[in-house]
């Protein structure tokens, strides 16, 4: 297994049962459901690589070795390619809700499998940061080597309610994408990007132009450096999207903006607005916009109620629903 290297951009999908290493300006993909991808990404080195499994390889394992001798081969490339300092791993995968509710055990067959991927990495000396396994209908895992961003974005069926988008081409469904805490995602054509929003901040840009929109689900306002991951923080998640939008064929003067979320969803004791974490992740967010020129064309912030985000890029409107109220957005 050899590197892929410097493919300016060009996203290097990952198909069931393979694994890739790859470093420069690319972008390793995975599309994972009842298997599972480990992502691997070395911050400042422009150097990462997944590898996706069928769900056998881990929940029924009958040779451990076998398994741990593909693990090591895999992070061996990754140490000739960048290094493994810092390393950041994550495992993702294992989704299925309807075996989840049935079976009668202590464990899960995903919980297991988590298991054995932390046992095997263990003897590498190789943490595992980020684990989300065994719920949700599937998982998008995401690597940006050149940005240093390790993302993964759960795919949801359609939301109760919801108005589905216009399809570019007759018969094709759009897909729904959950963006989770600290996350964001990148889209064109018939999606529909969500989030649940408490006082965290959805930053939702987009090009009609282009066909190209992003969310952002910020959980803070600054962020501190060093290889903090940027979608968690308000003002460096305006930059993510702003790359990673520009590889879609997006330009950064037909960007439009618009900011969701920053309630103050529990008391303080102080209910202006101003003093709470929720107001100061939009009063970033909307300073980042500014600097970067991007014009903010609609927000639905504040108040003490969380909010669900839909995001529909086939029209680029969003529908807003505040948690606790009955019916859709």
């Amino acid at each position: 297994m050899l590197p892929a290297t410097d493919r300016s951009g060009q996203i290097l999908h990952v198909p069931l049962g393979l694994e890739r290493v790859a470093r420069g300006a690319v972008i390793l993909e995975a599309k994972v459901d009842s298997g599972y991808a480990l992502a691997a990404l070395v911050p400042g080195r422009r150097c990462g690589g997944l590898v996706h499994l069928p769900a056998q390889a881990l929940e029924n394992l009958v040779e451990p070795r076998a398994m741990d001798t593909r693990l090591g081969r895999f992070f061996q490339v990754i140490a000739l390619c960048g290094g493994l300092k810092d390393c950041r791993c994550g495992l993702f995968g294992g989704a299925d809700p309807g075996r989840l509710t049935t079976v009668r055990r202590t464990r899960t067959p995903a919980l297991s499998a988590l298991g054995r991927v932390r046992e095997a990495l263990h003897k590498l000396d190789i943490d595992l940061q980020r684990a989300q396994v065994g719920r949700g209908p599937g998982w998008l895992v995401r690597i940006d080597l050149e940005n240093d961003v390790l993302e993964a974005s759960e795919l949801e069926t359609c939301p109760p309610n919801a108005t589905r988008p216009a399809p570019e081409v007759a018969g094709s469904p759009p897909r729904y994408v959950m963006v989770n805490m600290g996350m964001m995602s990148v889209e064109r054509g018939p999606t529909v990007l969500a989030a649940i929003l408490g006082s965290c901040v959805g930053i939702f840009l987009y090009d009609q132009e282009a066909n190209a929109g992003g969310l952002a689900h910020a959980m803070l306002p600054c962020n501190p450096g060093g290889d903090a991951l940027p979608s968690r923080f308000a003002d460096s998640a305006v930059h993510a999207l702003i790359a990673a939008l520009e590889r879609l064929g997006a330009r950064p003067d037909r960007l439009r903006a618009k900011l969701f979320g920053g309630a103050q969803v529990l008391a303080y004791g102080d209910d202006h607005f101003h003093n709470h974490i929720g107001a100061r992740n939009v009063q970033t967010a909307a300073s980042a916009l500014a600097q970067a020129g991007i014009p903010l064309v609609e927000q639905d912030v504040g108040g003490s109620q969380g909010r669900k985000l839909w995001a529909d890029l086939a029209d680029f409107r969003t529908r807003v629903q505040l948690l606790g109220e009955g019916g859709g957005p």
